[in-house]
């Protein structure tokens, strides 16, 4: 524990999902996100917390954007990262989540993008309430 990925950086299952069904309309998000907070987002920091979100085309970020503002989540903490060709990225933060969990012994926790307008870096704070 945490689980180890057997394939990272390349590939990832919301990518699998859409080659198995190249019709459907695919986005991910709450992947790394409690169910508790996922529909009481306010739970953590008053909501103020990022939620990740990927897809493969408009229609698909339209739908998904509509189930997390209808959760609670605000439009400014929706942080949209494109489409399936990055999104092994939030598939590799599970292992980050799941120790988190095990060091705090709680899954009401949250991650947060801070960024500066006049820098080109991110950072990751976890926050728990």
């Amino acid at each position: 524990m945490p689980p180890a990925h057997t394939e990272c950086n390349t590939h990832s299952q919301g990518a699998e999902i859409q080659m198995a069904f190249p019709g459907a309309r695919v986005g991910k998000a709450l992947y790394t996100m409690w169910c508790g907070i996922m529909v009481d987002p306010v739970r953590i920091s008053g909501g103020d917390h990022s939620t990740l979100l990927w897809d493969n085309g408009a229609s698909a970020k339209e739908v998904v954007r509509a189930i997390l503002t209808e959760f609670g989540c605000t439009e400014n903490n929706i942080f949209d990262h494109g489409d399936f060709t990055r999104s092994w990225g939030m598939e590799m933060l599970l292992p980050l989540w799941l120790s988190i969990y095990a060091q705090t012994d709680s899954a009401t926790f949250k991650i947060k993008v801070v960024s500066w307008a006049d820098a080109s870096c991110c950072t990751w704070a976890a926050l728990t309430g």
